[in-house]
């Protein structure tokens, strides 16, 4: 009887925290679109598809994203010290997921720079631009579990509910 109601308690537990990580996901997905919106009506306020075409990756890569998210709260709830937590989810992960960003940056510019640069200004421009957008696919890679686990965890203070025990 007793462990019936564990598993019961746990089962409800884990569907909290599901509904959390799906609301942050919709949360990430609103946020991307409506920044990039706005910043391409400053540009052209005709072309909307680079906005909707970045909401659904951001959206398709936050799936995966939570699993790790989850592996970061679970390791972040076994640090005991309060002020240790924070550094944690406000200085250390930050660090790791930007220089893990630069190390791709590094990687692939490598990799450009062997490619030989065309004379004309066009697919000088191309070039480059397809260099950025390969750089900012593995910076929403790495940056979305975090974004992800900061929105969970403000999510579950405003709930007050624990997230993975």
């Amino acid at each position: 009887m007793k462990k019936k109601k564990n598993t019961e308690i746990k089962q409800e537990s884990s569907e909290k925290t599901n509904r959390l990580y799906r609301i942050s996901q919709l949360i990430i997905t609103g946020l991307t679109f409506i920044i990039l919106m706005a910043a391409f009506i400053h540009e052209n306020e005709s072309d909307f598809h680079i906005p909707i075409f970045m909401t659904f990756v951001v959206f398709l890569i936050s799936f995966p994203s939570t699993i790790l998210s989850k592996k970061l709260i679970k390791y972040g709830n076994t640090i005991k010290n309060e002020f240790a937590r924070i550094g944690y989810y406000l200085f250390a992960l930050p660090i790791i997921c930007l220089t893990i960003v630069l190390m791709i940056s590094a990687v692939l510019n490598g990799i450009f720079s062997n490619i030989p640069t065309p004379t004309e200004l066009g697919p000088a421009l191309g070039q480059g631009l397809l260099e950025l957008f390969i750089v900012l696919l593995f910076a929403l890679v790495v940056f979305i579990p975090y974004v992800q686990t900061i929105i969970v965890i403000i999510l579950s203070a405003l709930t007050k509910r624990k997230v993975l025990d």
